[in-house]
């Protein structure tokens, strides 16, 4: 039904990171951070979440037949599920990079995190040669049908660990990313009691 047209409009994050902490600040939100004020934002980000997932499940029906514009209307507002999406995830966006934004304030390494949680993720990429040997593994770990999903990029081929809900598994030498160094010390000495 749609077009695959590539992806040629891509947002600079950069740009749009600065975006969001200048309107912030002009919106008087960059006062000292606090750990409250990270909280109270999570809570923005859930709650947008949220919303962008109301509205692709209402789009996911419209697709469907299993709901049509006139259910839509009987709700009693104009409610468009497709606008509704990107305007979700757009403001989903704004929230979760305030949010990064405030953590960095409170002293916490988010480009050591960002590099060593993107580095910790393509373990869960496969290349051909133990592919088949990592899924063997994860099915006698995991204990339930598994199966190889394999992806093609810049003409080379990686595969990845599915289960029956395309949920991505861990392959079974998966080491979890540590991010002790990210946390600022003065916080992880109070926790650990150093």
């Amino acid at each position: 039904m749609f077009e695959h047209k590539g992806y040629d409009g891509k947002v600079d994050l950069n740009e749009a990171f600065d975006d969001v902490v200048d309107w912030n600040f002009k919106c008087g939100n960059g006062d000292k951070v606090t750990f409250q004020d990270a909280l109270n934002q999570s809570k923005f980000v859930l709650e947008e979440a949220k919303e962008t997932i109301e509205a692709l499940q209402a789009s996911v029906m419209l697709l469907d037949g299993k709901l049509t514009k006139e259910h839509l209307k009987q709700l009693g507002k104009e409610y468009k599920p497709f606008n509704e999406v990107v305007d979700g995830v757009m403001d989903l966006f704004v929230t979760a990079n305030w949010l990064l934004y405030q953590i960095g304030e409170l002293g916490y390494d988010t480009l050591e995190a960002w590099n060593k949680v993107m580095n910790n993720n393509y373990q869960k990429v496969l290349s051909g040669d133990n592919a088949l040997k990592e899924l063997d593994d994860a099915i006698k770990k995991y204990n339930q049908p598994l199966e190889l999903k394999e992806s093609v990029f810049e003409n080379e081929s990686y595969y990845t660990i599915r289960d029956e809900n395309n949920k991505l598994r861990k392959p079974v030498d998966f080491n979890e990313v540590d991010l002790d160094d990210c946390v600022p010390e003065d916080l992880g000495d109070l926790f650990y009691g150093g």
